[in-house]
């Protein structure tokens, strides 16, 4: 209360959490984390009566596992191995009260499970040839009144970059810079009704492609040029609707030094 008037919300919340690591021979290091969330939040009801809201969040396991490696036997071919593994639960739950003092309330639960992997390679060409691959993959349940949400989300991605000399006779001040990258993103949500054996129906089914390359090179001291070319698809299944762009740009980007503000 603020002067005899009180509040329509009021909260409070507190965190705990606990890292620790462990380096292991080979380039390999542990890490093992775990967090705690909890709030609490009062609100005053239409009919001046207070209601409490309470809220937790438990993180455990949360487990991380990555190593790089310079292999001696390959420094001729690959200077660099990195790779990384992880995998984290988070569980949560919330209680709400009802409208009014007296009505019941309702509990919602919620438990995500995720684990990404990804891995990279540097080569020991003169083109400087670096690749990486990432896939993440996670599960979340989530439990509504009288319903149960049942999702998983992936997305994947891989990039390759390298350089290319250009001849001499083009005057460029730096190498061709090139990128290539592909990306996939999906995500599904089915509804299950708890009170009724097999039924099921699908509330979501979409995601996302895309492709695309970019080269960029000095041209003179101030003066860049690069060109981006992408080809991109949305879809949605649940919808029955697919949209595909193609884009492709070049930009000649000039970068001048108007000397110093007085």
């Amino acid at each position: 209360s603020d002067h005899d008037r009180l509040a329509t919300t009021a909260g409070r919340n507190a965190q705990l959490s606990l890292h620790t690591g462990l380096r292991l021979p080979w380039g390999i290091v542990v890490d093992a984390a775990t967090r705690r969330v909890a709030t609490r939040n009062w609100i005053r009801r239409a009919d001046q009566s207070q209601g409490v809201v309470d809220g937790e969040q438990v993180t455990l396991p949360d487990l991380t596992l990555r190593g790089t490696m310079h292999p001696r036997a390959l420094e001729n071919v690959v200077t660099t191995i990195g790779w990384t593994a992880r995998v984290a639960l988070t569980r949560q739950r919330s209680a709400v009260p009802g409208s009014a003092a007296g009505t019941p309330g309702d509990i919602r639960t919620s438990r995500v499970l995720s684990y990404p992997l990804g891995a990279n390679v540097e080569f020991a060409d003169q083109g400087r040839l670096r690749a990486s691959f990432n896939v993440s993959t996670t599960y979340r349940l989530d439990s509504l009144p009288g319903t149960i949400a049942d999702s998983k989300a992936r997305e994947m991605n891989a990039d390759v970059s390298r350089t290319f000399p250009l001849p001499l006779s083009w005057q460029m001040r730096s190498p061709l810079r090139t990128r290539f990258g592909w990306q996939q993103q999906s995500a599904t949500t089915w509804l299950i009704n708890d009170l009724v054996t097999g039924a099921r129906s699908r509330l979501a089914d979409n995601g996302r492609r895309s492709i695309s390359l970019n080269a960029d090179t000095d041209v003179a001291e101030n003066l860049t040029f690069s060109l981006q070319g992408a080809h991109i698809t949305t879809f949605d299944n649940n919808l029955n609707r697919r949209f595909t762009q193609i884009v492709f740009s070049t930009v000649l980007q000039i970068a001048f030094f108007a000397g110093e503000l007085r």
